[in-house]
């Protein structure tokens, strides 16, 4: 979609990405049906604001198409002390927090991915 009305994916709590000034978040369409009588289909995929919006919003429509594809997986979140030295970290998408790297891994997929730009 190049231009037009869209709406966040989940209005009061829309997965999003943020990085210094340029946030991306989950949104979706209705696209145009074939005949009137056609149930109605939605395009997910996300939007960027700012210098590295662009970048982010593939990141997270990378990530959207990933889970279309493996509706079943089931994410694991694994906490480990700040400080733990990477090669100890488990495969998966890392979250540094102050006291904690947590880990988002899909054990269930045929070789976890991460998110798409990140370790």
């Amino acid at each position: 979609m190049e231009a037009g009305r869209v709406r966040p994916g989940i209005p009061a709590k829309s997965p999003a990405l943020i990085e210094r000034d340029s946030p991306a978040y989950f949104a979706w369409h209705r696209l145009p049906d074939a005949a009137d009588d056609a149930p109605a289909r939605l395009e997910l995929g996300a939007i960027g604001h700012g210098p590295g919006g662009r970048t982010l919003a593939a990141r997270l429509a990378a990530q959207i198409h990933a889970e279309d594809h493996d509706r079943t997986a089931r994410p694991t979140l694994t906490v480990y002390p700040a400080g733990t030295p990477a090669d100890e970290l488990p495969a998966g998408h890392v979250i540094v927090k102050r006291a904690t790297q947590m880990i988002m891994s899909w054990p269930e997929r045929s070789g976890a991915r991460s998110l798409p730009g990140k370790g």
